[in-house]
């Protein structure tokens, strides 16, 4: 008759596997975060360029307002008439930790009026990483920060 036990080497090669298979997964669930602040920074410059362009192609001031209710971060972008261009996006769980209150892009040159004026970059933070996007007033352009911040 046979025995029908595991030997000492089946259950240390299954605990290796599985350890394996733990790590990979804890692995890919931390990136998860860093990928989160990405998306929704590029998200962010992606809407400041289009609200730019809008700008500029129909020859009127679109507005980014940036606000936050119970604490979840909110942007939407308004026309000259204070019309809502587009819904409301929420940047939850990121936070949107400083910010001009809003940015005035003129129709003219496609230039940036800031509120308050001294602020010019937009900081998002999640998890103690954060994400900057610079606007550059004289001249609209903006940028996203290539390296998460620490």
């Amino acid at each position: 008759m046979k025995d029908k036990a595991i030997s000492l080497i089946e259950l240390v090669v299954s605990l290796a596997i599985i350890a394996i298979i733990s790590a990979a997964v804890f692995i890919s669930f931390s990136l998860v975060d860093r990928r989160r602040l990405e998306t929704t920074a590029r998200n962010l410059l992606s809407d400041l360029s289009w609200a730019r362009e809008m700008a500029v192609a129909r020859n009127q001031n679109y507005t980014v307002n940036f606000y936050q209710v119970n604490n979840t971060s909110y942007y939407n972008i308004t026309d000259a008439s204070g019309n809502l261009a587009d819904s409301a996006r929420t940047v939850r769980p990121i936070v949107i930790a400083a910010s001009p209150n809003n940015l005035t892009f003129l129709a003219h040159q496609g230039t940036v009026v800031l509120s308050p004026l001294a602020t010019n970059v937009i900081r998002l933070e999640q998890s103690g990483r954060r994400r900057e996007v610079t606007v550059y007033n004289q001249t609209g352009y903006m940028k996203c920060s290539n390296t998460i911040i620490p």
